[in-house]
C-alpha cells in the first residue's frame, strides 16, 4: 500500500486483510443479515474503498433512484473521510466519482441479460470496465437457482469482475444458522459473511474465505453509528 495515510489507513484494510487482499476477480461474495443491520453500508464501503484506490466499481440497485444511491454514497464517504481525517476531500470525491458508475432499476425488473448489456455498453461507449460490482436489492435468494448463480459466476469470470450481493435473512456465526436457500447455494460463493447480534457494534462472521472456513475466526465488528468496520 501507499505511504499516504489516505491510502493505507482506511477502515476496510481490516476486512481486506481477512480476505487476503479481497474477493478476487471472477468470484461472488455474499453478505447475509436481517434488514437494516448494515450489510448495504458495508458493501457500499467496499465499493467506495475500491474507487478511492482507483479501481472501477459498478453499483446496481433495485427499487432505488440514482439520487437515493448517490446520497447514501456521500454519507458513507463522509464517514470514511472523517475516520482518516482526510484533508483533500475534493480530490477524494473526484477520484471516487471518476471510478464509479451507478445503475438503478426502480421498477424492480432486473436479470442477467440486463447486467450483460450494461457491462457491454460501459466497455464500448464509456471505456469503463468495473473490477467490482455491488448489488443492492438483488437477487431474491429464495427464488434463485443453482443455474442462475452459475451463470452469474460465468459472467463474473468473462468480465474479470468481483461481485458482491446482499441477502436479507437471519443468520448466525456458522453455516447451520443460514437459511436453507442460502445453504443450498453456498458452493457458488467464494466468500460468505454474516452480520448480526445485539449491541452498539455487530460482529462479522466469516463462514467462507476463498472457498473454505477460516482456520481462526477473525474478530471484526461493524459499528452502525460510524458505519465503519474495526477489529474487536
Amino acid at each position: 500500500m501507499s505511504n499516504n495515510p489516505v491510502e493505507s489507513n482506511r477502515p476496510l484494510r481490516a476486512f481486506e486483510r481477512v480476505l487476503k487482499g479481497g474477493l478476487g476477480a471472477g468470484n461472488i461474495g455474499v453478505m447475509v443479515s436481517p434488514h437494516g443491520t448494515g450489510k448495504n453500508a458495508i458493501l457500499t464501503s467496499i465499493a467506495i474503498d475500491q474507487a478511492m484506490s482507483g479501481h472501477n466499481v459498478l453499483h446496481i440497485a433495485i427499487g432505488k433512484s440514482v439520487s437515493d444511491i448517490r446520497a447514501y454514497h456521500d454519507e458513507i464517504l463522509t464517514k470514511i473521510e472523517d475516520s482518516i481525517a482526510a484533508t483533500d476531500r475534493a480530490e477524494i470525491l473526484t477520484r471516487v466519482e471518476r471510478h464509479s458508475q451507478i445503475y438503478t432499476f426502480r421498477g424492480g425488473q432486473f436479470d442477467l441479460t440486463k447486467l450483460a448489456g450494461i457491462l457491454t455498453f460501459l466497455a464500448t461507449h464509456a471505456e469503463f470496465r468495473p473490477g467490482t460490482i455491488m448489488f443492492q436489492g438483488w437477487p431474491d435468494i429464495a427464488s434463485t437457482t443453482q443455474s442462475e448463480l452459475e451463470a452469474l459466476r460465468a459472467l463474473a469470470k468473462l468480465h474479470n469482475v468481483a461481485i458482491w450481493i446482499p441477502i436479507h435473512a437471519e443468520a448466525g456465526p456458522d453455516v447451520a444458522s443460514l437459511p436453507a436457500a442460502v445453504r443450498a447455494l453456498l458452493e457458488q460463493f467464494e466468500v460468505a459473511v454474516t452480520l448480526g447480534g445485539q449491541g452498539k457494534t455487530l460482529p462479522l462472521h466469516f463462514l467462507k474465505v476463498h472457498g473454505a472456513a477460516p482456520a481462526v475466526a477473525p474478530k471484526l465488528e461493524f459499528d452502525p453509528a460510524s458505519m465503519l468496520i474495526r477489529w474487536n
